[in-house]
């Protein structure tokens, strides 16, 4: 067996970061939990209201590509929690605090999995109402949700948050020779996560304000790299394909600005869901990567998420 090797360039970092990207609410508690996945650790975060009695409604979230627990889906997960709702925000394998190997690793696959556990596990605890559970994605973490929800008849409902939903594509070789490299010699080869300097998986200026920032999502869990060989997976995730496989009630927020606007559409469009159970939003002000931080979009798409999920789960 060969020991994981991680090739990669250093960032220049500060020296004190802080462990999250957002405030928790009032009225909200936060608790460390785990649980396994093919025999890996994933660790999550369990966002729950205060002086609460009998089962609750939950809600899984999924977050943007390289994104780890105490950034989109910890804010969302928070401000969902304020409004009655358990909602789980985890470290997908390879990244953050749980296990797997090699680091940094974007799979669709593990992470679909990885989310289909969290609803098992999730359905099992006492404090979780299991005939309430649904699933609320961020950015590319949209497309894993509903990946998963249309397999796991756990999932009653779906959210999804600036939505990008991959095609695929043409089949990456640079990819593909990473993998075997990591494959024959243990040596994973990594690139940036966000960069507009250095060969990156966002190349754009948004996504390094955003994950670069210190004041924003560079918190002490987030590492700015992504495994060199998730191009061969990424170019193999055609994510539309699930859309006709999609009945489940669905809210799609999306902004005009957002880079992954048309993605998000041709998926609402295309979903088996009924026009009486699917409703479209739109926060027109916002580029993108806002819709992870800012603290005012995030209050007004928690009410809107609220309703849709008290609605049908």
């Amino acid at each position: 067996a060969h020991i994981p090797v991680l090739v990669h360039r250093f960032l220049s970092i500060p020296s004190i970061m802080k462990s999250y990207a957002f405030k928790l609410p009032l009225g909200v508690v936060r608790a460390k939990v785990s649980f396994p996945v093919l025999g890996e650790k994933v660790v999550a975060e369990l966002y729950k209201p205060l002086n609460t009695t009998g089962p609750l409604p939950a809600v899984v979230f999924g977050g943007p590509l390289s994104s780890v627990k105490e950034q989109s889906t910890g804010a969302y997960g928070s401000e969902l929690a304020s409004h009655g709702f358990a909602c789980l925000s985890l470290d997908h394998r390879t990244y953050g605090e749980s296990q797997g190997q090699p680091r940094q690793y974007e799979n669709y696959e593990s992470k679909i999995e990885d989310l289909n556990a969290a609803v098992e596990w999730l359905s099992g605890q006492e404090s979780i109402d299991s005939s309430r559970i649904g699933t609320c994605g961020v950015c590319l973490g949209a497309a894993y949700c509903a990946s998963m929800a249309v397999q796991n008849d756990k999932v009653k409902a779906t959210g999804f948050v600036v939505g990008l939903f991959p095609r695929g594509g043409a089949p990456s070789q640079e990819g593909i020779t990473a993998r075997k490299l990591y494959d024959e010699t243990g040596e994973a080869r990594v690139i940036q996560a966000a960069s507009v300097t250095e060969d990156a998986a966002m190349p754009m200026q948004i996504a390094v304000d955003y994950y670069c920032d210190p004041d924003r999502a560079l918190v002490s869990n987030y590492r700015n790299e992504v495994a060199l060989m998730y191009r061969e997976k990424w170019q193999e995730y055609d994510s539309m394909l699930v859309a006709p496989k999609h009945s489940l009630p669905l809210c799609m927020i999306h902004g005009k600005q957002s880079f992954a606007v048309e993605s998000g559409m041709a998926f609402y469009d295309s979903v088996a869901t009924s026009s009486e159970n699917k409703s479209l939003h739109w926060i027109n002000s916002l580029p993108h990567t806002d819709f992870y931080d800012n603290p005012d979009a995030i209050k007004e798409i928690g009410g809107i998420l609220s309703g849709h999920f008290h609605a049908h789960l």
